[in-house]
């Protein structure tokens, strides 16, 4: 199976790309440490409907 998606960080019920933004490009205890409070969600999207 082939899932298109993309990883998103929620706050507020908005999508917050600057939360998501912090978590890049770290090592991956410090991406530990930010996944308490910002947890990461891969939203997966399915075909289109026509």
């Amino acid at each position: 199976m082939l899932l298109d998606g993309e990883l998103v960080v929620w706050h507020d019920g908005k999508l917050a790309f600057d939360l998501l933004q912090k978590r890049m490009n770290r090592t991956l205890a410090a991406a530990a440490r930010e996944a308490p409070t910002s947890p990461a969600n891969f939203v997966a999207f399915g075909p289109a409907d026509s």
